[in-house]
């Protein structure tokens, strides 16, 4: 399957496990900064959710207060509880104001209609003040407090619903969150997994490139020793890369340094032999040139010649 690979040269193997490295790092990182900014955004979210939800719960509290001192003015008729009433529904505004500005833009419409019935609501329940005020007859007055009332509801339901919509939101932008979270988790996963796999693979292009090393570098030493065998670098020598080629040179010289060798060898005996018959002959001559060699010559000779001369004297 990664027949291709094996067929790439040590540099190019290191190269592309590098800019492997490089483009899994800076992927990692750009993939997580993005999940940081999710989540920060998620958080911001969050936040804001739960400042909108303190100030509806701030603002109900106050709208309650406000139904409170208008019902106390209704029994006792003493106008501290109106400056109370109108105190608390200063704040029923200031809160609603300030929950809408952290609240999503898809909730503003509900917002826009828990002011209209707080208007309401304070309509009706300056109608009724006048109203006592005036003396004015009860089935008015009763008008008035039953259209207060039914604000003063409707602004709970909605404040309730509004509650639990920012309760789901906040639900919600946790769940993605932690989807944000374990997907950031997996990419460190996977991006650690990447990388041991990458130094896997470095280290055996490494160890590709230094054992073929030693075995040259031995070869060497065995070459000046006289004790190298080509046959040896085989598997070296089978290298597609630049170790292969200086591998197979490497032996292609041995063999030519051997044949040398053989050669000088051989021309070296056969001089030896040639120097060793020249010495003999030179040692001959030596011998039958002196002068001892040349007198037992002549006595050889006048022996001969005395048997010679005995052998043919009784046919006289």
């Amino acid at each position: 399957m990664f027949h291709w690979f094996d067929k790439l040269s040590v540099q190019v193997k290191l190269l592309l496990c590098f800019a492997i490295i490089v483009v899994v790092g800076i992927t990692a990182i750009a993939l997580n900064l993005i999940n940081i900014d999710a989540i920060n955004q998620s958080a911001q979210d969050i936040a804001a959710n739960n400042t909108a939800t303190r100030n509806l719960s701030d603002a109900q509290i106050s709208f309650l207060f406000q139904e409170l001192a208008a019902k106390d003015f209704l029994l006792t008729g003493d106008d501290s509880y109106i400056d109370e009433a109108d105190s608390s529904s200063a704040a029923v505004g200031g809160f609603l104001d300030a929950a809408s500005e952290n609240a999503p833009a898809s909730s503003q419409a509900q917002f826009d209609e828990l002011r209209e019935l707080q208007q309401t609501y304070l309509d009706a329940y300056n109608t009724m003040v006048d109203q006592v005020k005036a003396d004015t007859d009860l089935t008015a007055m009763f008008i008035s407090i039953d259209k207060a009332d039914s604000a003063g509801i409707d602004f709970d339901n909605r404040v309730d619903e509004l509650v639990v919509a920012n309760k789901d939101a906040v639900d919600a932008e946790l769940q993605n969150a932690n989807a944000i979270a374990t997907r950031a988790v997996w990419i460190s996963i996977i991006t650690m997994a990447l990388f041991t796999g990458l130094g896997a693979i470095i280290f055996l292009v490494a160890r590709q490139l230094v054992e073929p090393i030693r075995a040259i570098t031995t070869a060497v030493t065995q070459l000046e020793t006289g004790k190298f065998e080509p046959s040896s670098l085989d598997k070296v020598a089978k290298r597609r890369d630049q170790l292969g080629k200086l591998a197979e040179l490497f032996q292609k010289m041995a063999r030519e340094v051997a044949s040398r060798e053989a050669a000088l060898k051989a021309q070296v005996e056969e001089l030896k032999i040639q120097i060793d018959v020249a010495k003999q002959s030179q040692q001959v001559s030596e011998i039958t040139d002196s002068d001892f060699f040349v007198e037992l010559q002549n006595k050889s000779k006048a022996l001969k010649r005395g048997k010679q001369e005995g052998g043919s004297a009784p046919a006289k």
